[in-house]
């Protein structure tokens, strides 16, 4: 008589989301099945591997207890099941929270839908050519309320301000909690600065494309915005915002995913990208992302994806910024690139710094892209950078030079290493080489020194003791209470008091 634990039955799981990733783990926690993603070839050949066709997937596994994982940008909901006949069960679903008004979202609202809904397609009568930009700003519920009180700038990339909320009209409702702009601007780069009073003060960089309408989406919540809610979405302009637009849930999935550092977007999700036929190119944008993130690159489906967002969003930053990390993660050339304006996303602001880290020209000296970095924030997916730091860029900039005087050992190696290290130091500290190149030369000339014609990192790397001395072993604990410049002084003269 066979074994009963040794008899296979079938479960079958349906699946309605194209995002969707399942894992199946048996009573043990061992995964014992595992979607595949059919980009990737699976080399794990003791876990069974499955492909999603027509919404389901049937598995034959022995008699027992599962464990089923959904996994959606980030977030797990699971199930168990125990297996002593066929079964058929649906895939657990992580529930999505959103500052988009989604229709299903478990944080949206009618009102808000609705709102939101009306306010995109204010300005659509005007020039169907011409770019428009929807800022909609909301508490979680009317029951939560409050009274939203920003100042909004828009600013062109030349600092001419187009829209200012203290002279112009806004759209707000304080009984429902929302504050809204619907605006029809010229393509081209633009700085959204939000004030709240004294609470903080962030400027958001956007490009804008013929054709399509960028829509801006954060929650309010205890009195002022929560930057980590914040979304960004594009739909052709004729269509606005579509609360009922499936690919907006898809791209709150992967918003969460980049955020998240995953690399569990599906195949379906690539090929959509791929397709070219998703009316919202920051589901390229993501995708790109998402493919450069893998451990095996598809340069052939990465090349389709970028040429298809070249096309969709002529100079956008944020493609110009794919091209430079797919140059770099292929090891190719970047020196023909340069990028002075930010772009949107964070993941490809740091993409930049990491090929500005090989290759300093990448970032153009003195401009916006590179004076940000004294002052980015990381609490959102998308680049805000605090405007209080950078109106008084002498004294945010004191971080970064006593991150140098701390660092000062790491400089004092032999000049073919010295190179590399440099970038490295840019790189972990999210800043350009030429604006830690400025750091130092601060630092240098505050303390005194004269280095004629000598670059900073060099002199350093002439005046100080080798990284291996053991002097620097013996230099104890240095007061970094002290400005920059005088723990400069007191690091160099303790080295060399012994001498």
């Amino acid at each position: 008589m066979p074994d009963s634990n040794s008899l296979q039955y079938t479960l079958t799981i349906s699946i309605d989301h194209p995002n969707l990733n399942i894992t199946i783990y048996n009573g043990y926690g061992d995964v014992i099945a595992v979607m595949v993603d059919d980009l990737i070839d699976s080399k794990n050949k003791s876990v069974q591997h499955f492909l999603i066709r027509d919404s389901h997937v049937s598995l034959k596994l022995s008699k027992g207890i599962y464990q089923i994982d959904g996994e959606l940008g980030g977030q797990t909901e699971s199930i168990l099941v125990r297996l002593n006949n066929d079964t058929r069960v649906c895939a657990p679903k992580p529930k999505v929270y959103s500052a988009v008004p989604l229709a299903k979202a478990v944080t949206s609202k009618d009102y808000y839908a609705d709102a939101a809904f009306q306010l995109s397609r204010a300005t659509l009568s005007l020039d169907h050519k011409m770019p428009n930009l929807l800022f909609f700003i909301r508490t979680i519920s009317a029951e939560l309320a409050q009274d939203i009180n920003i100042h909004l700038r828009i600013l062109k990339e030349n600092g001419d301000i187009v829209f200012n909320s203290e002279i112009h009209n806004v759209l707000k409702d304080d009984e429902k909690g929302w504050f809204g702009v619907s605006l029809s601007l010229d393509s081209g780069g633009y700085l959204v600065e939000i004030n709240e009073s004294t609470r903080q003060r962030r400027a958001i960089p956007i490009w804008l494309t013929s054709y399509f309408q960028t829509q801006i989406f954060g929650l309010f919540t205890n009195g002022k915005i929560d930057y980590n809610s914040l979304r960004l979405l594009m739909a052709p302009k004729h269509s606005g915002f579509n609360p009922e637009d499936p690919s907006l849930a898809a791209t709150e999935i992967m918003t969460t995913s980049l955020l998240a550092g995953s690399r569990n977007l599906t195949g379906a999700a690539m090929r959509e990208a791929l397709s070219g036929k998703f009316e919202n190119p920051i589901v390229g944008l993501f995708a790109a992302h998402n493919l450069l993130r893998r451990n095996k690159l598809d340069e052939n489906l990465l090349d389709i994806v970028i040429n298809n967002l070249s096309m969709m969003l002529e100079n956008s930053p944020d493609v110009i910024a794919l091209k430079v990390m797919q140059k770099t993660r292929m090891k190719t050339s970047i020196d023909d690139i340069s990028l002075s304006f930010p772009p949107t996303l964070q993941a490809s602001y740091l993409g930049i710094i990491e090929a500005d880290s090989k290759s300093e020209n990448v970032v153009e000296a003195n401009s916006l892209l590179e004076r940000i970095g004294i002052c980015i924030c990381t609490d959102t997916p998308f680049v805000t950078w605090d405007l209080s730091l950078n109106n008084a860029s002498e004294k945010s900039m004191e971080w970064i030079k006593q991150r140098v005087v701390t660092s000062l050992s790491t400089f004092a190696m032999p000049q073919d290493e010295l190179t590399s290290k440099i970038g490295e130091m840019s790189k972990s500290m999210g800043i350009t080489q030429n604006l830690l190149k400025s750091a130092v030369l601060d630092v240098l000339s505050e303390s005194g020194q004269q280095i004629n014609d000598k670059s900073p990192f060099e002199f350093i790397s002439l005046h100080f003791p080798k990284a291996d001395d053991v002097r620097w072993k013996s230099l104890g604990v240095i007061d970094m209470n002290l400005s920059a410049d005088k723990a400069y002084q007191v690091i160099s003269k303790k080295l060399y008091s012994n001498d």
